[in-house]
């Protein structure tokens, strides 16, 4: 354990580490960025049977240079009785059902009605017609099983009437953040108080990136009551823990150790990692537990790199962190470091260069909240690597 655990290793171990929680069957009105856990079919062909794409006219015959003797009206939601003959129409609106003996639609732009007659004054060689199952077939797949189902997925799945899709649950997550000089962000903090802004960040991160957070706390350092408090987690509902702060080696630090009495199997506590070296990974049975170091930049590459990982992997979805080529707007300035080292940047696409371009964020230790400001993005600097310079490339882990 003394040794600096590589980046890449770690996140091997917690994926190996963790299994997908069991599917549900969840409403689909409460899906809320949920992975599908089976893959959907359609029940029917889509369009379910030929329908007029536009508001106009069936016609009975593609000769639109004679008049058409208009014999009713077809609305949507109805089953026409009409049966269309040479130089007969019938009017009809867009998602009606097209009559039998109809040949093509022609826009209502382009026709005029006398006497119970229209006239085409142009011939539109498209038929404006959606024939049956064109879009999906019966039994086709719509919707893959891994797929994260946002608006426009959970749209289809209404289509086909997929209304309890099965689906990976969400981790339940527990936060519990640590320190006896931690107070309400609503509190003017003392002389040697600092109001706790690990809390709320950890909370818009769980929600934005699949978990659900279902309990948080505070907890002094005292090391019998965190020990009940995770003893509680281990009886509960409850996937992760999350404890923010007491992962170093002070005096005050016992995470891992309170973990380890309490039987977890600890994976990991030190990692070649900057920032985020005390990072504490650690397993009991089906729940897993991270000992996070106190820094709130800490916090923010932690749980990017490592515990967003852990929240995919319960739901069998893939880490979501991509790499991307970007280039410099200014020179992004960087003393060398032994440890693999996440430097927060802030990427946009150029229209201009078409590809994305990268500006350095303030950092000046893993205290300093500036760096999460509009960051999403990390470029990752090795041991032995330096600054890039003002228009050169380098490659980025692209956060979302």
């Amino acid at each position: 354990m003394n040794t600096l655990l590589p980046v890449e290793e770690a996140q091997a171990l917690i994926k190996s580490s963790l299994k997908c929680l069991s599917p549900e069957s969840i409403d689909l009105s409460e899906i809320n960025s949920h992975i599908l856990a089976e893959d959907v079919k359609a029940d029917s062909d889509m369009p379910p049977f030929d329908r007029s794409s536009v508001d106009g006219y069936a016609l009975g015959s593609d000769d639109t240079t004679t008049p058409f003797i208009v014999l009713g009206e077809i609305q949507p939601g109805t089953d026409p009785s009409l049966i269309l003959k040479e130089g007969e129409a019938a009017r009809i609106f867009t998602g009606a059902k097209i009559p039998q003996g109809a040949t093509k639609v022609a826009m209502q732009e382009v026709c005029s009605c006398e006497k119970g007659r229209i006239i085409i004054s142009e011939n539109d060689p498209n038929t404006c017609i959606r024939k049956q199952g064109e879009d999906i077939k019966e039994g086709e797949i719509v919707a893959h099983a891994g797929l994260t189902l946002e608006a426009g997925e959970c749209s289809i799945l209404a289509s086909v009437g997929c209304i309890n899709p099965l689906v990976y649950r969400k981790p339940k997550i527990m936060h519990i953040s640590t320190g006896n000089e931690i107070v309400s962000p609503n509190k003017k903090p003392a002389t040697g108080e600092i109001r706790d802004s690990n809390s709320i960040l950890i909370k818009q991160l769980i929600e934005q990136y699949g978990g659900t957070l279902s309990g948080k706390l505070h907890c002094k350092d005292n090391k019998g009551f965190l020990t009940n408090q995770i003893e509680k987690f281990l009886e509960g509902s409850q996937d992760i823990l999350l404890v923010s702060g007491g992962a170093s080696v002070g005096k005050y630090d016992f995470g891992a150790e309170v973990l380890t009495n309490l039987g977890f199997d600890v994976k990991f506590q030190k990692l070649n990692s900057r920032p985020g070296k005390p990072l504490t990974f650690a397993v009991k049975g089906t729940k897993c537990a991270f000992i996070i170091p106190g820094n709130p930049l800490a916090h923010f590459v932690s749980f990017h790199i490592f515990i967003r990982l852990a929240i995919a992997s319960m739901q069998n979805k893939s880490h979501g962190v991509e790499t991307v080529t970007a280039m410099m707007t200014d020179d992004f300035k960087y003393k060398e470091n032994p440890r693999k080292t996440f430097c927060p940047a802030t990427l946009r696409w150029s229209n201009e260069h078409n590809s994305f371009e990268a500006t350095q964020l303030s950092w000046n230790s893993s205290g300093d909240l500036r760096g999460m400001i509009e960051c999403n993005a990390f470029l990752v600097r090795e041991k032995g690597q330096s600054g890039i310079e003002k228009g050169s490339s380098a490659d980025f882990l692209l956060l979302n």
